[in-house]
């Protein structure tokens, strides 16, 4: 794959996980539970933001409190 070619596709990735954060962000604030276990994955795998390991497990503890066994999981993981 020539470099400009790279680039673009780069480019559109970023676009893409940009576009996804907002969508789980504005979903989590409505309070849908597994959105809000996604938006704490893609704070801490820097999916659409930077990362942020404290405000992924705030929003897995939120998750995990209202029964989402995801983040659960992930928490149980983090622990460990």
């Amino acid at each position: 794959m020539d470099m400009k070619l790279h680039i673009i596709v780069w480019v559109n990735v970023i676009k893409v996980e940009l576009k996804a954060f907002e969508y789980y962000k504005k979903s989590a604030e409505k309070g849908y539970l597994n959105r809000i276990y996604i938006l704490g994955c893609c704070y801490g795998n820097e999916i659409g933001t930077e990362i942020d390991n404290e405000k992924a497990v705030e929003l897995y503890k939120g998750a995990a409190n209202k029964g989402n066994k995801d983040a659960q999981k992930r928490l149980e993981m983090m622990s460990s």
